[in-house]
């Protein structure tokens, strides 16, 4: 049993999608052998380590802002991420995130907790600010006709112009069904819409006792946010701040980035960092990082990036499945001394990589259709000949191209 475990949580640091009943078996393996369950969390701890160093990000939720309310952060703690939460109707819910907006300038991403998932009410946040959607699932849902409303609810938030989409889970006695619901609601993601979940909204049910600060036992809850990790090595995963700062310690190192609330001081005094909104987004976490003309996110594919004196480069992630490669990349053209490198052409992403056999890089191009210009389509050879050679594509930018193709050294053709 425990050989079979292995094996999954080694393809899982591999980057490859698991399913909702592979991740069932493996929690369910964890709670009945120890070495298992020491394994599960010392994978999680790496892949909180490789993806979000010593940093912790800062959440909070707003259900109202009165006239005299500040929304500066505390000194120490710079404001990361707020939620507009669903207990107000649309229309409140459009005037706070503009207030919001108002408030906290371009730099502060804001969520809505849509109370409706129609496409117009969708909409209507997007266009008052908001930068992410949260679709919320209470209670683990994985009847079908519950589990399609879910989706439902992601591709309509996809529809209304989000790409940035969040989950939620409230965790207690059924938490490998509730386990499932967020790995079959995350593959939807990254399988049909080819994004990464933003963040991953994680509670304890209030009826299960907080076990394992007292008296050192294992805490199943941090089974299960490990899990979550390496389900998800992109994505945040935010923890509530209520109750003992040596649990939220021992959430935050073995999956957890993000608090709901105030950081505790004894999170800093144990290392971690608290960093600013731009530090959180699971594409880019340097604080000294820049935008590229024309380039946004890529699909959660990008683990870093960082600006020097003499160059630019990124570390693309390689991704959990084909799919996941195309989504959300925004055109232009970007010229590369390397010949490991991702460009992106009208519409197009281009991968080349240098064979071990071949004295020449190999020069893919992946483009979309007009039937479906949100998707780029990748050719199962390609994937599997080009983008599985190695674990991540290595990409410098000597100089942005702001013409056509000539500018490219190598001729882009497909294969």
């Amino acid at each position: 049993m425990r050989t079979a475990t292995g094996e999954r949580l080694n393809q899982r640091e591999r980057h490859c999608l698991w399913s909702p009943d592979e991740l069932v078996e493996v929690y369910e393996d964890a709670l009945g052998d120890p070495e298992i369950w020491d394994d599960v969390l010392d994978a999680a701890r790496r892949a909180r380590r490789d993806g979000f160093g010593n940093t912790v990000g800062r959440a909070s939720s707003v259900a109202s802002v009165g006239p005299d309310d500040r929304l500066d952060a505390p000194a120490g703690q710079p404001t990361a991420y707020f939620e507009v939460l669903d207990d107000v109707d649309t229309a409140r819910q459009v005037a706070l995130l503009a207030q919001l907006r108002q408030e906290l300038g371009e730099s502060a991403i804001l969520a809505a907790v849509p109370a409706q998932y129609d496409l117009e009410a969708l909409r209507s946040l997007r266009r008052a600010g908001a930068d992410a959607c949260v679709c919320k699932d209470h209670n683990g849902q994985t009847a079908p006709a519950a589990l399609k409303a879910l989706l439902d609810a992601q591709n309509a938030a996809f529809a209304a112009g989000f790409t940035r989409l969040g989950l939620t889970a409230t965790i207690g006695a059924n938490a490998a069904r509730q386990l499932a619901s967020v790995l079959l609601q995350s593959n939807h993601l990254m399988e049909e819409l080819g994004l990464h979940p933003h963040t991953i909204a994680v509670r304890r049910d209030p009826g299960e006792p907080q076990a394992g600060v007292a008296n050192g036992s294992r805490d199943p809850f941090l089974l299960q946010i490990a899990l979550l990790r390496l389900a998800h090595p992109y994505s945040n995963i935010m923890v509530p701040a209520h109750g003992e700062a040596e649990l939220l310690l021992r959430q935050l190192d073995v999956g957890a980035n993000l608090v709901a609330g105030g950081v505790p001081s004894a999170a800093t005094a144990e290392g971690y960092r608290v960093v600013a909104t731009v530090d959180i987004e699971p594409e880019l976490r340097e604080l000294s990082y820049r935008r590229l003309p024309s380039m946004d996110h890529a699909g959660g594919l990008i683990s870093e990036f960082r600006t020097k004196p003499t160059e630019t480069y990124m570390l693309v992630r390689r991704p959990a499945s084909p799919k996941a490669l195309g989504n959300n990349l925004h055109r232009g053209l970007y010229r590369s001394k390397d010949p490991e490198t991702v460009i992106l052409v009208e519409g197009s992403l281009a991968i080349t990589s240098r064979h071990p056999d071949r004295p020449e890089p190999t020069v893919v191009v992946i483009t979309s259709t007009p039937q479906a210009p949100h998707k780029l389509t990748v050719p199962r050879n390609v994937y599997h000949e080009v983008v599985a050679e190695a674990d991540s594509l290595l990409i410098e930018f000597s100089s942005v191209a702001e013409d056509t193709t000539d500018s490219f050294p190598w001729p882009l053709s497909s294969t």
